[in-house]
């Protein structure tokens, strides 16, 4: 519903229901189990079976974690067996 019209444009309120969302996650990562750790803003590492899987996380969990070292964080050891059912877990595009 227009607030007013200026010559033949109409100017309309801000409407909370058309405002910027964010873009959906799209990136997609392969199934390879390369583990890396990561710290998270808080200061928590977090073992992730790959490189890739950090930029998808941080995306889905709206997290700002950043690679440490290549391998398993000592204090977050990998707990997954099956690397198919850990990918899995995630809907990836």
């Amino acid at each position: 519903m227009p607030i007013r019209t200026l010559g033949s444009q109409m100017i309309f309120a801000a409407d909370p229901f058309y405002a910027e969302r964010p873009a959906p996650c799209t990136q997609r990562c392969e199934k390879i189990l390369a583990p890396v750790c990561a710290e998270d803003e808080s200061g928590r590492n977090r073992t992730y079976p790959n490189e890739c899987m950090i930029g998808f996380l941080n995306c889905q969990e709206k997290t700002k974690s950043t690679k440490i070292a290549d391998g398993e964080c000592p204090d977050d050891p990998i707990v997954w067996v099956d690397d198919e059912a850990y990918f899995d877990q995630y809907d990836m595009p």
